[in-house]
């Protein structure tokens, strides 16, 4: 089974790390795998040739395809004949559009994988998503909250949909700790997170909540994993915050499994205050390497962790007055540690990697009946 994957850029980022992890992973399952990158940007490409997987461009020698130009579909389509895939799956807007269109007529079903409960704000690509759903052979998910926007601003020909929730690479429960010493003092209590430096995961609100929790926990720390173009503007405000010298900014980070490892024996937790999430990478993979789950009540990790996370509304004083117990409980934190486990060992990467699999066969049995 040939799997084409069309994405509009290989940056960094829950998606393409996603991809990333899946490809290979199929690849030893038997099945041929082809990444097209409409951009042809992105500082994940040399790992997908590091992995061995074939990454093709959508512009004429190599060359960028703009986004939103009818002769991108054309192209596109002409490569999509050239590859003669089984399945295709989808991913961002300019990638949803133009390979739904460019893959009429071809017999080749068409995936949409949705990741983000975002709501699009421009009324023609509003228009779009939802008359392009006659050209989808399924939508899928990555929670329930994702699906009910999904079938509120998309599927408006009620294509078949489903949920796939994200798993766990194997490396995350295998991995060696990191001497959690060389970032913070030895016995000090940590707040930890991993993300893209970006708005919408809301690190300006955190350092706020931070600065009130040191106020009761005064030897406590906070480690920002990650980069992007928020950094210089949040460094600044944590100088401004007065807590420059309790928060650690690492930069981008090929070893956060093992950082969190290290956390895992002493007073830690893992925080998320999204504005908003699909279903986050990070989340799980925090509760595989036993580190507890505080997340704002905009991320949906309720529908499956249940009570091994905590959730908090975005409100300054809830998050500081929550974590400030929390951090002063270490009862509990083990009890969220232990159940956070039993959680983790359910996505496992080897059983979403064979999901997968089972889902694009059905996908194209589907379509040759």
């Amino acid at each position: 089974m040939h799997i084409v994957y069309v994405i509009g850029g290989l940056f960094r980022g829950g998606i393409e790390n996603w991809l990333l992890n899946i490809t290979p992973c199929l690849q030893r399952e038997g099945c041929r795998v082809t990444v097209v990158n409409m951009t042809g940007k992105g500082d994940l490409v040399p790992l997908f040739a590091e992995a061995g997987v074939s990454v093709v461009n959508v512009g004429r020698r190599g060359l960028p395809a703009g986004t939103h130009r009818l002769d991108t579909t054309l192209r596109l389509r002409r490569l999509l004949r050239r590859l003669q895939p089984d399945v295709i799956q989808t991913m961002h807007f300019a990638a949803n559009y133009h390979t739904r269109l460019a893959a009429a007529g071809t017999g080749v079903p068409v995936i949409t994988n949705i990741r983000t409960m975002a709501r699009e704000t421009k009324p023609v690509r509003r228009i779009m998503n939802k008359l392009l759903s006659a050209r989808t052979a399924m939508f899928v998910s990555v929670s329930q909250a994702v699906d009910a926007v999904v079938q509120q601003d998309h599927n408006l020909f009620r294509a078949p949909s489903r949920v796939v929730y994200n798993g766990i690479p194997e490396g995350h429960f295998s991995a060696a700790a990191a001497d959690a010493g060389t970032l913070v003092p030895q016995g000090a209590p940590v707040l930890v997170t991993a993300c893209r430096l970006v708005p919408v995961k809301n690190m300006d609100f955190f350092l706020r909540v931070f600065r009130k929790i040191t106020a009761d926990v005064p030897d406590a720390f906070f480690v920002l994993m990650g980069d992007g173009g928020e950094r210089a503007a949040l460094e600044q405000q944590a100088g401004e915050l007065g807590i420059a010298s309790q928060v650690v900014f690492t930069g981008m980070r090929s070893d956060v499994p093992a950082v969190l490892k290290g956390l895992c024996d002493r007073r830690s937790v893992f925080v998320m205050p999204s504005r908003w999430e699909g279903f986050p990478n990070a989340a799980l993979e925090a509760l595989a390497c036993g580190v507890p789950l505080v997340v704002s009540d905009t991320v949906p990790v309720k529908e499956v962790t249940e009570d091994a996370a905590v959730v908090l509304p975005l409100d300054e004083d809830v998050w500081a007055d929550g974590l400030t117990a929390l951090l002063n409980d270490p009862q509990r934190l083990d009890a969220m540690r232990e159940k956070g486990s039993a959680v983790a060992e359910r996505f496992r990467f080897s059983a979403h990697v064979a999901e997968w699999k089972q889902l694009y066969t059905d996908v194209v049995r589907q379509a040759a009946r």
